[in-house]
């Protein structure tokens, strides 16, 4: 199924005031696939940031899931993603072909907003500084300043170049 069948399925059955596990029937490991379904390529995309997240919580709210529930299968999304992408930018670094970089690179500064840089990844501190120094050469002209700076801070973290914070 494709993730705007889901929302419109979900969104019918909501509308009619049918509780997807109780009344459709479907199994909390379904709504789960279901809420992976519709938030994944919104965070793909960039549509889902930290600031704009209320996608999130209606999603979790209308499959019925707890809000616990929704936040341990969105660190997953957000994991997957985020190891995904490192071996990709580590892929396009081993191939000299750093330029190829920045849109990965942002992609993780951005997941890692979403845990406080705590991504779980391994990346060598070489290939760290490297990554950092890719982040911090991209023309971010149009973008705030603060915005950039906690980018960098989280990247950082992410990279394991600085602890992660409890």
């Amino acid at each position: 199924a494709k993730p705007e069948m889901v929302k419109a399925f979900r969104e019918k059955c909501n509308s009619m005031g049918m509780e997807l596990e109780k009344d459709v029937g479907i199994s909390k490991q379904r709504l789960v696939r279901m809420f992976e379904m519709e938030i994944t390529p919104g965070l793909n995309k960039g549509e889902i940031t930290v600031d704009d997240a209320d996608i999130l919580t209606e999603v979790q709210e209308s499959l019925g899931l707890t809000p616990e529930e929704a936040e341990k299968v969105f660190e997953n999304i957000v994991d997957k993603r985020a190891k995904v992408t490192i071996g990709q930018i580590k892929g396009e670094i081993l191939r000299g072909r750093e330029e190829n970089c920045a849109e990965g690179i942002k992609k993780i500064a951005s997941l890692a907003q979403f845990t406080n840089g705590d991504l779980g990844l391994e990346v060598e501190e070489s290939t760290a500084y490297k990554i950092l120094n890719l982040y911090e050469a991209i023309d971010f002209s149009d973008e705030e300043k603060d915005d950039v700076e906690a980018n960098i801070e989280v990247l950082k973290t992410a990279l394991g170049l600085v602890p992660v914070e409890a």
